[in-house]
C-alpha cells in the first residue's frame, strides 16, 4: 500500500468493488455496487484487498434469495472501472463510500454472515461534488490508511498493509484460489453476538489473523 501521507489519489490504492449489472428497457445498463451502512451513513463498499472482495463475491453469489437478480450475478471489479462520479451525482452530489478493513467475527473466530455474505468492518469516506463542477479526480486524506494500518497492527496483522500492492498485481485465478482457501479455513455463522472481534486473511501465510477492536483491547488492560 502506498505509504505517503497527506492527500492521496484513491485510484493509487487498487480498490475493488463487488457489483452487479442490470439491463434496462432502453437497452442501456446500470451497475449497482454493494451498498452497506446504517443510521443515515451508508454507501458503496470498497475493498482494499481483492482477496477480501473475492471472498465477499463468492459468498454473496452462493446465498439463497428469491430475487432472480441476486444469485450468481455479482462480480468483482476494480474501482477504476466503476463510475464513482456518476454515483455521486445520482446521490445529489454527496456520497459516502465505506472502505472495508476486514470482516466481523465471533470471539471463537467464526466470520459473521447474517444474510449469507460476510459482514465487513469499514470506515466511511465522504465525497462531495458541487453542482455544476467539472468531473473531479477523487482524492482523500492519507489519515484513512494510516488509521487502517494502526487497526491491523492492533490485531497482529503487522505486515498486512505492505502486501496489498502485490495483491493487486495478481491474476484473477490466483485471487480466486486464495479466496477459496480463506473460505475453507473458517466457519460462517448467521448468529450475531453482542460482542464481536474482526479479522483479515493474510495472503503470504495463508492464515486468518483475528482480534478484538481497539476499544475492547484498552479495556482489558485495566
Amino acid at each position: 500500500m502506498n505509504k505517503n501521507h497527506g492527500t492521496n489519489y484513491i485510484s493509487d490504492y487498487g480498490l475493488s468493488l463487488v457489483v452487479r449489472t442490470f439491463r434496462r428497457g432502453n437497452d442501456t445498463t446500470w451497475t449497482e455496487p454493494t451498498w452497506v451502512g446504517a443510521k443515515g451513513r451508508s454507501g458503496p463498499l470498497l475493498f482494499v484487498s481483492p482477496i477480501e472482495a473475492e471472498i465477499f463475491r463468492i459468498l454473496r453469489n452462493n446465498r439463497e434469495s428469491d430475487d432472480p437478480q441476486e444469485s450468481h450475478n455479482w462480480r468483482r471489479i476494480s474501482l477504476s472501472k466503476f463510475d464513482l462520479y456518476q454515483h455521486v451525482i445520482d446521490c445529489a452530489g454527496r456520497l459516502e463510500c465505506m472502505l472495508s478493513l476486514g470482516f466481523s467475527t465471533t470471539l471463537e473466530g467464526e466470520v459473521l454472515a447474517p444474510t449469507g455474505a460476510p459482514r465487513t468492518v469499514h470506515v466511511p469516506m465522504p465525497f462531495t461534488v458541487p453542482k455544476g463542477s467539472p468531473r473531479p479526480t477523487f482524492s482523500f486524506n492519507g489519515w484513512v490508511f494510516d488509521f487502517m494500518r494502526e487497526q491491523w497492527k492492533i490485531i497482529g496483522a503487522t505486515n498486512y498493509a505492505d502486501q496489498l500492492d502485490d495483491l493487486n498485481s495478481l491474476d484473477n485465478d490466483t485471487i480466486n484460489a486464495l479466496a477459496k482457501e480463506a473460505i475453507s479455513q473458517v466457519a460462517f455463522t448467521q448468529h450475531v453476538p453482542d460482542v464481536t472481534d474482526w479479522g483479515v486473511f493474510i495472503p503470504d501465510t495463508k492464515q486468518w489473523k483475528m482480534g478484538p477492536p481497539e476499544a475492547r483491547q484498552k479495556k482489558s488492560f485495566h
